[in-house]
């Protein structure tokens, strides 16, 4: 007797729509919900479950509109006629950058006179707004002016970010938020701050109850993410991780107003940010219990911004009982791994990590864990009996400043300071008992330019010593650039960008072979 796959147990079927459950697999779903309602009902949660929308610059418009994703409108549509499917999306992503048209970077006094600007340059089509369309500004704006401009922004036909202000909203069970963002995205952002202070739409409805990840890049490097954007991004009730690229430092004022240990985020990661030390501890006081905190200092154009090291200590201090991972690093414009935003710091006075109780895993430049002045990073190492005396005297800092209970860690920038590094590291493997009992991974990265021994064989002795006290040694070269990190403390987390240089990656190190040892 023959049997049918419509037979087949449900936990069955189940598992075989797992199986094929993955973005380069979606017309095999597609043409498996077309069989039958059956096979219909079991697909359509994974059809919907994780959408990105493909972008479409340059290709065939729809419906003569204007844009960057020609699919955001109708599905936008989509998910406002028929809440169950969008119930069903987890996971959205919109990249790269969504089109906003240059007359929103105006304020609502001036908008309706550049739009007639726009449309006397332009023979821009009108196009028809839907009725779900209307009912959901209506139900989002706070005047009628307000409402007539939103409006006029869908007839226009070419603004993205107004679709998608309406969009988010609509879907109640979004965990995870990845978006690319462009200049100045009034909608997105005037909506986050109604949802940050459940404001209309969201004083009836929960805002965003089960988002938990946002991940937002920005296209513009001259403006970046402001801080107060971030603050609303913390505000929200169910964000636990946040990975922020290109944050400057417009705004601000609005993470003062955060009450504090109000957030209940466990991740933050602000990759080639600038953000003036204040700010930081302001958000780093809305924090309930961090975890894990990744802050870059940027190199872009859209902010120059004192700031200190101490800063950065003394914000985190509401946090030592909590912090298990932490990354403070500044980003590469060349690979040249300069000290350019050292040298911005007002203040280069080591941080101290002793007192944090359960930090694990630390990746650091070393310029924020010595003491190194301004004068000792423009020196070349050894070459005067200052340097010399410097060096004896700083050994003894990585052992004194980090905490017994790290067991991951990555020295970066080193430049200079190879040889002051490789005391350092000799001492803390041949104390490692005493101080550092649970260290297993250790790494650093210097200019080695193709040769182990560019610094002399100190390279094998430090190399022995981790292998004898049970250490994973890892070195990495950084005049061999081998792509780029993503995000995440391990840089395992893929993003895209559009604009800035990210976080390098650079060649390892072979390690020496055992029976080549001398």
């Amino acid at each position: 007797m023959s049997m049918s796959l419509t037979s087949f147990p449900v936990e069955l079927i189940d598992q075989i729509v797992d199986g094929v459950d993955n973005p380069e697999r979606l017309g095999t779903l597609n043409n498996f919900a077309l069989c039958s309602h059956t096979f219909n009902s079991f697909v359509t949660p994974h059809l919907y479950s994780h959408i990105s929308l493909p972008y479409t610059k340059g290709q065939e418009s729809y419906d003569d509109l204007q844009t960057n994703f020609k699919h955001l409108r109708p599905f936008t549509k989509l998910m406002l006629e028929n809440p169950y499917l969008a119930s069903l999306v987890h996971s959205f992503t919109l990249r790269p950058y969504f089109y906003t048209p240059e007359y929103d970077m105006y304020g609502e006094e001036d908008e309706e006179k550049s739009r007639r600007e726009t449309s006397e340059n332009e023979d821009s089509p009108r196009v028809v707004v839907e009725d779900v369309f209307r009912s959901a500004i209506k139900a989002s704006a706070h005047s009628e002016r307000e409402e007539a401009a939103w409006l006029r922004a869908l007839e226009d036909g070419y603004n993205d970010d107004a679709v998608l202000a309406l969009l988010l909203p609509a879907l109640p069970n979004l965990r995870r938020l990845d978006l690319m963002l462009s200049f100045p995205s009034k909608y997105y952002w005037r909506m986050l701050e109604r949802a940050a202070k459940n404001e209309k739409p969201f004083d009836t409805n929960p805002a965003f109850p089960a988002l938990t990840d946002i991940m937002n890049t920005d296209w513009d490097t001259k403006h970046g993410m402001s801080c107060d954007a971030l603050a609303r991004y913390l505000a929200l009730p169910a964000v636990k991780s946040i990975y922020a690229h290109l944050v400057g430092d417009s705004g601000g004022s609005e993470l003062a107003t955060l009450p504090s240990a109000s957030s209940r985020v466990t991740h933050l990661e602000l990759r080639e940010a600038d953000v003036p030390g204040p700010y930081v501890k302001d958000m780093l006081r809305a924090i309930a219990t961090l975890k894990t905190f990744i802050y870059e200092k940027g190199w872009g154009h859209f902010s120059y911004e004192p700031w200190t090291i101490p800063d950065i200590e003394t914000a985190l201090v509401p946090h030592r009982s909590s912090l298990e991972n932490l990354w403070l690093d500044w980003a590469d414009d060349d690979g040249s791994g300069r000290t350019y935003w050292a040298a911005m710091a007002e203040d280069l006075s080591p941080i101290s990590l002793n007192h944090f109780k359960i930090l694990k895993h630390v990746r650091i430049a070393m310029t924020f864990i010595f003491d190194l002045t301004p004068e000792m990073n423009s020196v070349n190492e050894g070459t005067n009996e200052t340097e010399k005396d410097f060096q004896k005297e700083e050994t003894t800092a990585l052992i004194q400043r980090l905490p017994p209970t790290i067991e991951k860690l990555h020295i970066a920038h080193t430049n200079q300071h190879v040889r002051l590094l490789l005391s350092s590291l000799r001492l803390l493997l041949s104390q490692r008992e005493q101080h550092t009992p649970r260290l297993r991974e250790l790494s650093f990265d210097a200019a080695f330019h193709g040769d182990r021994y560019h610094f002399g064989h100190d390279v094998d002795e430090v190399e022995g010593l981790a292998e004898e006290k049970g250490v994973i040694l890892e070195m990495f070269d950084t005049t061999e650039v081998v792509g780029k990190l993503g995000l995440g403390m391990d840089g395992d987390i893929p993003m895209e960008l559009e604009r800035g240089y990210g976080t390098l990656a650079f060649q390892k190190i072979e390690p020496k072979r055992k029976d080549n040892r001398d």
